[in-house]
């Protein structure tokens, strides 16, 4: 039951934020559609397509970057610990957040800004531990390859229908939609999209 639950509204929030995004990087949507007429042409994606749409996955994956589903991971101290020079004692509730470190300026270059190529393969062996929307290791979420494979082919076929998307309010700064941290995060506000079929 989590999973089905848990999996349409962080997925509906991911591509929302996608949206968002798209509509105000138009170079960035370019790579995108280009992507997906030439793995897709007419027809409808399927799983198997994804090893090729990779600009597609990068898409997402940046927008899971700035905007990550699980914005704060709650774990609990299994043993006694030291992180950072601070004692965490057995059984202490220990809070990771992707979101700030997904902006830390030690791991990312141009931390605030939209560059889904940073996802590409070529260059995501630098980035590999500092990227961690669903989480990491053992606890990572059950539903990342689901989510990921969900999101990824919603986008495709977007991309694949639609022009670029028009946000109503593209004239306000970047940081116009301020997010929601909920138990997820979710925009603040309705994000009006105008989608014009092709």
């Amino acid at each position: 039951m989590t999973f089905l639950l848990a999996g349409f509204e962080t997925s509906a929030t991911t591509l929302t934020w996608a949206l968002d995004l798209l509509s105000r990087h138009p170079i960035v949507w370019s790579h995108l559609a280009d992507e997906v007429f030439d793995v897709l042409g007419h027809r409808t994606p399927s799983p198997g397509d994804l090893p090729r749409l990779r600009y597609a996955r990068a898409v997402v994956e940046e927008t899971l970057r700035l905007r990550p589903a699980l914005w704060a991971i709650p774990r609990m101290a299994a043993t006694d610990d030291v992180v950072g020079g601070y004692r965490v004692p057995k059984a202490d509730l220990v809070i990771v957040v992707p979101y700030v470190t997904h902006r830390h300026p030690e791991f990312w270059t141009d931390p605030e800004g939209f560059d889904p190529a940073r996802f590409l393969p070529e260059h995501r062996r630098r980035i590999a531990h500092w990227a961690f929307p669903f989480g990491a290791g053992q606890r990572q979420c059950l539903g990342r390859d689901f989510a990921l494979m969900e999101a990824v082919l919603l986008l495709a076929m977007t991309a694949q229908r639609f022009s670029q998307p028009e946000g109503v309010r593209r004239h306000l700064p970047p940081d116009h939609l301020p997010p929601d941290p909920y138990v997820t995060l979710r925009p603040s506000d309705n994000v009006p999209i105008r989608l014009r079929p092709l």
